[in-house]
């Protein structure tokens, strides 16, 4: 078993993972020797370089479908290393791969141990038998290996989903990948001479340019539940003043964003609208028979939305996306359009995405929507050119017209006057998202197995929908 390690763990185009020092003092973990699919910290990656399986491996991975015991051949091979005493905690495979994927033991017998909630099963793996997981089994119980009491070899053989070969093929494709870089140097070259032409009088640079921001300090301060005050000032106060006139340009929703929640507004069903806004989601979620139970962290929108929604089966609160104040479980869908971009830190996007999942049913299904930092030429959202990820981008809040109140208080401090245009310009944050950002985000963060269903771009935005596969 040393000269295989030692032959594998020098080759250029083999992945060996040695053990991490803090797994070691306890040992936990396994040296592994990974062929066609690399994984790290139970992600799949596409960047490290991998050789496909030796012709040993795949002879028993042909052998396995021709068996029965995998539905199709695989392209992927985990080689499992154990010392006496080395141990796997609880987990679930990666769903990134195809169900089912079937584990071969060697050298020593060895129990695998399956949970889920209180249930308990174990089983003896003996030399030369292979283990078939499938269905519930890999994506509703957790399996664990105990402390191994012999050496142990296992080689787990597994297939990446449809979806997933998609994905890295698109990786992949380096020209691609230039022209895309050569599109946004010419659009940054375009853009910086617009923005040479700019007097240098500090309301023109506000209503002209999406803004930079570092956000190093609230990112630490958020992982403690503090809501940054770039949020507050920023997002909630924005749209506590501007909520008449947004609602008065931003009233019926995008095609596709309509188009699932028709899909998903059946009878009976029950779906959260998380940062509902004026509620232009509402009427084509409720048309079908469904309830739609809706929150927002702005009172004055949350107002709209309860005028708006009369005669249907809808009701609103005020509530923040990263805590709902909903029981696991209890939808049927879940909608968060064009919310995501609005949360200021990475700690706070997750925990919103996983507060999704989290109050979502098994086989529930969720539709996210976040502004894209690819905005596209010739398309009606593409006025915006971003300079960095996160950014401020100015919104002209008239002062004149059916939507203005020259009594209104809730005017944040920063604004300022443009006028030329008799408007304040009120900042917006932004965290601007690049294209595979939110499908990576959602898969990380879900904190429960799901399934992307779809990635897109829509209306200047990254949209992805997934499906909830375990509770």
């Amino acid at each position: 078993m040393e000269r295989l390690r030692l032959r594998l763990a020098t080759s250029s185009s083999s992945s060996y993972t040695p053990i991490p020092a803090p797994f070691a003092e306890r040992q936990q973990s396994r040296v592994m020797l990974q062929f066609g699919a690399y994984t790290n910290a139970n992600r799949v990656e596409n960047a490290s370089r991998l050789e496909g399986m030796p012709a040993s491996l795949e002879a028993v991975g042909s052998r396995l479908a021709r068996a029965g015991v995998l539905d199709a051949t695989p392209d992927s091979c985990c080689v499992n290393l154990y010392e006496r005493g080395q141990w796997i905690p609880p987990h679930r495979d990666n769903p990134k791969f195809e169900r089912p994927f079937a584990t071969v033991s060697l050298r020593s017998a060895q129990r695998v141990a399956f949970e889920n909630g209180s249930r308990r099963v174990s089983i003896v793996l003996g030399v030369g038998s292979a283990l078939r997981v499938g269905g519930e089994a890999a994506d509703a119980w957790l399996h664990s290996v105990p402390p191994v009491l012999d050496a142990r070899i296992s080689l787990t053989f597994r297939r990446l989903s449809a979806p997933t070969r998609e994905k890295f093929r698109a990786i992949d494709t380096a020209s691609a990948e230039r022209k895309a870089a050569k599109a946004i140097r010419k659009r940054e070259a375009r853009q910086a001479k617009r923005l040479a032409k700019l007097e240098a009088s500090d309301v023109k640079k506000q209503s002209s340019r999406s803004a930079p921001l570092d956000l190093v300090a609230a990112e630490k301060k958020a992982s403690n539940g503090y809501v940054p005050e770039v949020e507050i000032e920023h997002v909630w106060r924005v749209y506590d003043a501007i909520a008449p006139q947004w609602h008065g340009t931003r009233y019926k929703a995008w095609p596709r964003v309509a188009a699932f929640a028709k899909e998903v507004g059946v009878v009976g069903a029950v779906v959260a609208d998380i940062g509902c806004g004026n509620a232009k989601n509402a009427r084509a979620i409720c048309q079908g028979g469904a309830t739609c139970v809706a929150c927002d962290v702005s009172r004055p929108l949350l107002e709209i939305a309860a005028r708006e929604t009369k005669g249907l089966a809808y009701e609103c609160l005020d509530a923040d996306a990263t805590r709902l104040p909903w029981r696991s479980g209890v939808f049927d869908a879940a909608l968060s359009i064009a919310v995501l971009h609005h949360v200021s830190t990475l700690c706070r996007r997750r925990a919103m995405v996983r507060e999704t999942f989290r109050v979502l049913r098994v086989e529930g299904r969720a539709l996210f929507y976040a502004w894209a930092y690819e905005q596209r030429e010739f398309e009606a959202r593409s006025g915006h050119r971003f300079e960095s990820a996160d950014v401020l981008v100015p919104f002209h809040f008239r002062r004149h017209g059916e939507y203005y109140d020259p009594d209104a208080s809730a005017v944040p401090d920063h604004a300022k006057v443009d006028e030329a245009k008799n408007a304040l310009v009120l900042q917006r944050y932004c965290h601007v998202f690049r294209e595979d950002e939110l499908a990576n985000l959602v898969l990380d963060a879900a904190g429960t197995p799901v399934r992307i269903d779809a990635a897109y771009y829509d209306q200047g935005n990254w949209a992805v929908a997934a499906t909830k596969l375990a509770s």
